[in-house]
């Protein structure tokens, strides 16, 4: 018989030229000559000199009993071991390119001595993949010196981006739980308003920058208070426009601080006075030099100026502390100017000596006025004008860079004097210039405009809003 089976629970069997057993049972040991075994069940042990062929069920690793621990114990022939790699020469080394570098197992790295890491170039350094510069020990690293830490930064910065880089969508990168910029444009008005904290968290900037201006005008202060301090500075300008004024209450400090600068620009003086005290002592100097001084600075309340910090307030430029103090002067006539018109000259009047001047606007030597920050000014002004003997016509006109108001006085002839006023209030942009002119119509420079110490000629500009 060719073929024999054996049941028994421990056994040793003594067999000669047999040309095939299979065995089943745990415990039993062959010896003798056996050209094939086929082993079924386990913990056979066979021993002779002409077996020929053995067949072994499928094994886990990890019951064998003796592991190999060296490259040449598994036959692998193309790594290099960690003695080899410790006795590269400099010259080796400088040699050994790209694909020599990403052929090294971790222990190789290891092994390599400092000096022949400090020798390494930039090319050779950024050819390490993540895994490779995570075996690196510390007196490795330490061995790379700074210039080369450079390397290993650009390395993992380089193999980031390339992941980065992989996909563009959620559905590439297999993300299911975040909306897309389509879902997001196409909630209702009743879905935005039940959309609660939790899902206005999980927004992702490329959907809050798809929000309509109709969506964003629709979140309460709860739902601005749950966006993390990226989903707000990927709000486009006009999107933080539209953000309700109620809404803005609820910005916590730490959202505030981390607004963009962009963000802050686009604040509109309504926005700007809804904010909170606490929201507005949060604000970095940073995010406060990024504030126009025309709208928002002006518009703070009382209550909120008194908010800012000193180190806030130091970081303003003077044009915003401008806007904040309230540019304003007055300014009289101290002595006549005589024979200036009469023959319909405009002239400008020089009020030379000034009262006060907050901001240094005003120029005593020209009768200049320079708007430092654009707003709505209040202009006053009022001349004490001597008319020539015949004349009978005066007119009193507040000339800016872009518009003119004019007062125009009729009189009797022989009228030894007539004071002329007017007021306005103007919309001035920064850089305009603002005088005072009057004219005497008639023929002949026989008119003047009279001043002295009393306050018979006067102008005043100040800032309103």
């Amino acid at each position: 018989m060719d073929q024999y089976r054996f049941n028994p629970i421990t056994s040793q069997l003594n067999l000669v030229s047999q040309s095939s057993l299979t065995v089943e049972d745990e415990g039993t040991t062959l010896s003798g000559a056996v050209t094939a075994i086929n082993f079924v069940g386990a913990e056979v042990t066979a021993t002779g000199t002409s077996i020929i062929t053995v067949t072994i069920p499928a094994l886990n690793f990890s019951g064998l009993t003796s592991h190999p621990t060296t490259l040449a114990g598994y036959g692998i022939t193309d790594a290099a071991t960690s003695t080899q790699v410790q006795s590269f020469s400099t010259t080796q080394m400088a040699s050994l390119g790209t694909a020599g570098i990403a052929a090294l197992t971790t222990t190789a790295i290891k092994s390599l001595h400092d000096t022949l890491i400090s020798q390494m170039t930039t090319t050779q350094i950024q050819a390490f993949t993540t895994t490779q510069l995570a075996a690196f020990t510390t007196a490795q690293l330490n061995a790379l010196g700074s210039a080369h830490l450079g390397d290993v930064t650009s390395s993992i910065q380089t193999q980031l981006n390339a992941k980065a880089t992989s996909a563009t969508t959620l559905a590439g990168y297999g993300i299911t739980d975040a909306a897309t910029s389509t879902q997001v444009q196409s909630l209702s008005t009743t879905q935005m308003a039940s959309l609660g904290t939790a899902g206005v968290a999980a927004l992702t900037t490329t959907a809050i920058k798809a929000l309509t201006d109709t969506q964003i005008s629709q979140l309460t202060s709860t739902q601005v208070g749950a966006l993390t301090t990226t989903q707000l500075q990927g709000l486009t300008a006009t999107q933080m426009a539209g953000i309700p004024v109620a809404a803005m209450a609820g910005l916590t400090g730490t959202q505030a601080a981390g607004l963009s600068t962009g963000f802050i620009a686009g604040l509109t003086t309504t926005q700007m006075r809804a904010l909170t005290t606490t929201q507005l002592a949060a604000l970095t100097t940073t995010q406060l030099s990024a504030l126009t001084p025309n709208i928002p600075l002006t518009s703070l309340t009382t209550t909120q100026m008194t908010s800012l910090t000193t180190t806030q307030i130091g970081s303003l430029t003077s044009t915003q502390l401008a806007a904040i103090v309230k540019p304003m002067f007055a300014a009289r006539l101290t002595a006549p100017a005589t024979n200036v018109t009469g023959d319909n000259t405009n002239y400008t009047i020089i009020f030379d000596s000034e009262d006060y001047d907050v901001g240094n606007n005003y120029d005593n030597t020209t009768g200049i006025f320079t708007v430092p920050v654009t707003g709505y000014y209040n202009i006053n002004a009022f001349a004490a004008v001597v008319p020539g003997a015949t004349k009978t016509e005066a007119t009193l006109n507040v000339v800016t860079s872009s518009k003119i108001w004019q007062t125009d006085e009729n009189f009797s002839a022989g009228n030894a004097g007539v004071t002329l006023g007017i007021f306005a209030m103007a919309y001035l942009v920064a850089g305009d210039t603002v005088r005072i002119k009057s004219a005497v119509y008639g023929a002949g420079k026989d008119s003047s405009v009279y001043g002295g110490t009393q306050r018979y000629s006067y102008f005043s500009v100040s800032l309103e809003v």
